[in-house]
């Protein structure tokens, strides 16, 4: 199965990062929300609030009463709630549902992390969250730019969120937020990017059907046959590709470096997410000049 081949312009950039990732520095996230009205939300929640609401001021929309009609959300994540979950069956178990905190109950789903963020905002035109592993921020990318491109929307806030638990190694952790709007209505202040996810169940055993695919894709986006490649996979031989990083428990690493190089590097570039499952997702950016 593959996914529509659409792009997006991308007009605002925020992060929540931890120091080192994708270059970036951490942030204290809580002093961006403010004192009030924050503090007994879930982590992610808080990471996703704080990197959108840069985003927003780095795109100059201003949102306020009833101008979030035409505004999508689209949100990919895979650790954001297990840790908030492990404390709600621990709750369950040693006492009763009734024990369970008013504050953290309604984030029994992961979905509600992304509905906080269209709640905190009035955003109305959709607001959908991706769970498929590792490749969920990539999905969330080619998600928005279907939705665009079908008029469910004028501008669509899309991200990456991960709040993994403690004990996880290597885990990704923060959020990225990308304003996004249809690529051929807008002149894009940091560039476009087209997205394609595959599954491919035995990928793992077939790192040249994986390439194949990887280059097919580009050739029908570009033009350019020297595009740097930045695999995000697990067990990778990291001297084939341009650059290399070992997939984490979760999906934020491709979002960050999606951002990464929409703000500094080639003017063309790709990241690619293959999960130990079969997911494959091609990310392919394009810098604005300027």
């Amino acid at each position: 199965m593959t996914s529509p081949e659409l792009s997006v312009a991308v007009t605002g950039l925020g992060s929540a990062l931890p120091a080192g990732a994708a270059d970036d520095e951490w942030f204290d996230y809580r002093s961006r929300l403010g004192r009030r009205g924050y503090k007994y939300l879930p982590r992610a929640a808080q990471y996703l609030l704080a990197s959108t609401k840069d985003a927003l001021a780095d795109a100059s929309v201003e949102l306020g009463e009833g101008n979030g009609e035409d505004f999508g959300v689209a949100v990919g994540t895979n650790e954001s709630v297990r840790h908030l979950h492990a404390g709600m069956d621990s709750t369950i178990r040693d006492e009763n549902a009734e024990a369970l905190s008013p504050a953290t109950a309604p984030y029994f789903s992961v979905n509600l992390i992304a509905s906080r963020l269209g709640t905190e905002h009035g955003l109305r035109g959709f607001n959908v969250s991706v769970t498929t592993p590792h490749t969920a921020g990539v999905e969330a990318l080619a998600l928005g730019a279907r939705s665009l491109s079908l008029g469910r929307a004028e501008r669509v806030i899309v991200g990456a969120v991960e709040s993994p638990v403690a004990s996880f190694g290597g885990a990704d952790d923060g959020s990225v937020s990308l304003v996004t709007e249809a690529a051929d209505t807008t002149r894009p202040r940091y560039g476009t990017v087209r997205a394609a996810s595959r599954f491919v169940p035995d990928v793992a055993d077939d790192p040249d059907s994986l390439r194949r695919w990887c280059h097919e894709t580009l050739s029908r986006w570009t033009t350019a046959d020297d595009v740097p490649i930045h695999l995000v996979a697990p067990n990778a031989n990291a001297g084939q590709w341009a650059a290399f990083t070992e997939v984490g428990h979760g999906c934020l690493t491709a979002a960050a470096l999606i951002r990464r190089n929409l703000m500094s590097g080639p003017t063309e570039s790709a990241v690619l997410v293959v999960s130990p499952y079969g997911n494959l997702s091609l990310a392919y950016i394009q810098r604005s000049d300027d």
